[in-house]
């Protein structure tokens, strides 16, 4: 953690989860180009965003992707801004609005919005009283969430088997919590499959929803003050 900045405030992380929010939505009515509808929404929500004084979260790339017309996003801008869901996950999960689903668990953003009351009155009250868990459980998330990215990372560059409990769970680990991490022969599981096993698509998807949530959580504990710049290192 980079000791200049400080951890957000429960104010900034409720309006940090807004903007994930309108940014995963934003991401799925792409495709809604030419339907008056669709636009409509999409405008209702940056109003929405400002009159709840959120506007000012948002960053420069993010005020572009929210502000562009439907049908107009670039490739990248589209994936980037679906995936925020997954840090939008933990920002819920952090305010306890939401629980954490598995590692392997895509989130489902429409459902977390509606529990944080986006475009509602309930979100208005949220930002008026937003609660974080404690620093002790968002530690603990963030250190389970190490081990798993840790493993990803490192088997994508050898895309080796490791007996990868025993290093995890011996005395002295470095990951002393695995709490919620399960093991197929030894090493991590991906479906009902050993890391090794599984199909690239599958174990490349657990490795955007782990650099999405470390983002997330890394930011919570004050790595940077913008959440783009937070490192996912491992």
């Amino acid at each position: 953690m980079v000791d200049e900045y400080d951890s957000p405030s429960p104010e900034r992380v409720a309006r940090r989860a807004f903007v994930l929010a309108a940014l995963a939505c934003r991401s799925a009515i792409e495709g809604d180009a030419g339907n008056s509808e669709a636009e409509a929404f999409r405008e209702q929500v940056m109003q929405w965003l400002t009159q709840a004084g959120i506007a000012s979260e948002l960053e420069e790339g993010e005020r572009l992707v929210l502000e562009a017309p439907l049908g107009t996003l670039t490739r990248r801008q589209g994936i980037d801004s679906s995936w925020r869901a997954e840090g939008l996950v933990v920002l819920a999960w952090a305010l306890e609005k939401w629980g954490l689903p598995s590692y392997e668990e895509l989130s489902n953003p429409a459902d977390i919005a509606d529990a944080l009351g986006f475009m509602e009155q309930e979100g208005l009250s949220l930002l008026e009283a937003p609660r974080l868990r404690n620093g002790s459980e968002i530690e603990a998330f963030a250190s389970r969430l190490l081990v798993v990215h840790w493993r990803l990372r490192q088997f994508q560059a050898d895309r080796h088997s490791i007996d990868f409990e025993e290093l995890v769970k011996s005395p002295g680990s470095p990951f002393p919590d695995v709490q919620g991490i399960r093991f197929v022969n030894k090493d991590l599981a991906i479906g009902n499959v050993t890391l090794s096993e599984a199909q690239e698509q599958e174990w490349a998807k657990v490795m955007s929803i782990m650099v999405e949530r470390h983002r997330a959580v890394n930011w919570l504990l004050g790595d940077a003050s913008t959440y783009s710049e937070v490192s996912c290192d491992t």
